[in-house]
C-alpha cells in the first residue's frame, strides 16, 4: 500500500521531468557561499555549551583544548570548504560526508588538508556534512571534469543514506540528505527511505552503482582513484582504541585530530604505492 501511495504521489505531483540539471544542482552549502563562520551543524554553539558541562563530553573538550574560537569554517563561492574551484591538474579532489569536510576541526587538521599539504597538491575538499553516496556522485560528476585533478579520494558515506531533490524544511527547494536521524516531513521522503532501507539489496546496489560511476569518471578524466569504504575511517584504528580515547572533534561526535592525522598517513602511503606502480 505504501509503494502504491508513493507511485500515485509521484504522478500527482508531476515529479518526473526531462529537465537537465545545471550548476545550481552541484553546489555545496548554499547558506555559506563566500562566508567564514564559527559554527556549522553539528558543531554549533548550543551543542558546544552543552558539551562543556556534560559529564563525559567535557573531558573531550578539555583534552583537546577546544574553545568557541578554535575553528573557522571558510567556504568558497560554491559552498565548499576549499579554494575556488578551477582547472588544476596538480590537485586532489575529496568526496565524502562530514568526516571529509572536517566538522569540528580547524581546516589544517583535517586529513584532506594534511595529505594535500604533504604532497604539495591543491586541496579541493568537496565533502558535504550528512552526504550520501549520491551526494558524492552529484558533485563529483560535475566538478571533476572541470578541475581535472591528479587524484580523487572517495571516503564513502554510510551506504544507508539517500539523497533526493525536494523541499527541505526551513531551507526551501534543494537536495535533502536522508537517514535514520533525518527530521523530515513524512510527506516528503522519509517514507521512501524507510521502504528502501528495509532490504539490504537496495543498499548494496545503491552503493555499488555510485562507486562504479565515480571510478568511471576518474578513468575518463585520467585521475587516480582511491576509495575507502564507509567504515574504514572509523574502524582502521580499532586495534589500538586507547590511542583515540579522547580524540574527538569539537562537537564531540566526529573524529579528532589524531585520527585524521593517522588516516592522512594511510592515504599518503597508498598514493605513494600508486606512483611506484606506474
Amino acid at each position: 500500500m505504501r509503494l502504491k501511495f508513493l507511485q500515485e504521489k509521484i504522478m500527482e505531483d508531476n515529479i518526473y521531468t526531462t529537465e537537465q540539471p545545471n550548476e545550481l544542482d552541484f553546489l555545496g552549502y548554499d547558506c555559506y557561499f563566500n562566508k567564514t563562520v564559527k559554527w556549522v551543524p553539528t558543531d554549533d554553539e548550543e551543542n558546544f555549551r552543552a558539551n562543556r558541562i556534560h559529564y563525559k563530553n567535557r573531558k573531550f573538550i578539555a583534552k583537546n583544548n577546544w574553545s568557541e574560537n578554535s575553528i573557522e569554517y571558510k567556504f568558497n563561492s560554491k559552498g565548499f570548504r576549499c579554494p575556488e574551484l578551477e582547472k588544476e591538474p596538480n590537485s586532489i579532489v575529496w568526496l565524502g560526508c562530514s568526516h571529509t569536510l572536517g566538522i569540528g576541526l580547524p581546516e589544517h587538521m583535517t586529513f584532506a588538508s594534511v595529505v594535500s599539504s604533504r604532497l604539495h597538491l591543491k586541496n579541493f575538499n568537496l565533502g558535504i556534512g550528512g552526504g550520501a553516496n549520491e551526494t558524492c556522485f552529484r558533485v563529483g560528476y560535475y566538478w571533476i571534469p572541470i578541475i581535472q585533478p591528479r587524484y580523487i579520494v572517495y571516503v564513502e558515506p554510510d551506504p544507508c543514506r539517500m539523497e533526493f531533490k525536494g523541499t527541505k524544511p526551513g531551507h526551501g527547494y534543494g537536495y535533502c540528505q536522508i537517514n535514520s536521524h533525518s527530521d523530515l516531513d513524512k510527506r516528503d521522503f522519509q517514507a521512501a527511505w524507510e521502504f528502501f532501507s528495509r532490504n539490504e539489496s537496495n543498499i548494496f546496489l545503491q552503493r555499488e552503482k555510485n562507486l562504479l560511476a565515480l571510478q568511471q569518471i576518474a578513468i575518463q578524466n585520467n585521475a587516480e582513484f582511491l576509495h575507502y569504504d564507509s567504515f574504514y575511517f572509523q574502524a582502521y584504528g580499532g586495534e589500538n582504541p586507547k590511542r583515540y580515547k579522547y580524540d574527538r572533534a569539537r562537537d564531540c561526535m566526529h573524529a579528532g585530530p589524531r585520527r585524521h592525522q593517522d588516516f592522512a598517513n594511510i592515504v599518503c602511503t597508498d598514493i605513494t604505492k600508486l606512483n611506484q606502480n606506474h
